[in-house]
């Protein structure tokens, strides 16, 4: 193996078969199931360096200073290991993730409700800018969650008086209020004139 030259090496790990059939990658892979390819110990997605074998060039990206997903080695075929020059074209990471969605080959699409166990369908279904699906039930127990946490780690009231000690006054049902404000507003209620 050390007399080969990349190419010979990679076509090593590669299950070839007909020309329009997957050419899967027999090496190694990572956890989405694309196959890993170490050229003088640099680690390469395998179908996007034989991709960038077969126009000659590297694939714009991180690596020379272009932004993140410039270019991608995209499949024709949707499956992660294969690499047939003839199932592979250089795309944008915009147009890669247009065809997960064209094909439902994303996993997100299989997941009909959230963690929580909320569905993803009808007034529940919120689609965020980025186009992401989230659950309002959980967005909406969230928000209170957070605006419970913010009323709890006040330390004032809105007329500045300290919510501390003396001046705490907590109601039947959990929340907190200011005893001088309280008073004040009780004062008022009774100060004013009667109509009989």
């Amino acid at each position: 193996m050390a007399n080969l030259t990349p190419l010979e090496r990679f076509w090593s790990k590669v299950d070839k078969r007909g020309p329009e059939d997957c050419w899967e990658w027999t090496g190694g892979r990572n956890g989405q199931g694309y196959g890993v390819f170490y050229v003088a110990n640099e680690k390469f997605y395998a179908h996007r360096w034989i991709t960038a074998q077969a126009i000659g060039r590297p694939l714009r990206g991180p690596r020379d200073g272009h932004p993140a997903g410039t270019e991608d080695a995209c499949h024709r075929c949707d499956n992660p290991p294969c690499c047939n020059p003839n199932h592979l074209y250089v795309g944008t990471r915009k147009r890669n993730a247009a065809d997960a969605v064209e094909r439902a080959r994303l996993w997100q699409f299989k997941v009909t409700c959230c963690p929580q166990g909320h569905p993803y369908e009808g007034d529940n279904l919120y689609i965020k800018p980025s186009g992401a699906r989230a659950c309002r039930t959980c967005r909406k127990i969230k928000d209170q969650e957070a605006k419970a946490r913010a009323k709890a780690a006040r330390t004032h009231c809105r007329h500045g008086h300290p919510l501390s000690d003396d001046n705490l006054l907590l109601c039947k049902n959990g929340t907190r209020k200011c005893r001088t404000c309280d008073k004040a507003r009780l004062e008022k209620i009774h100060s004013r004139p009667r109509l009989l």
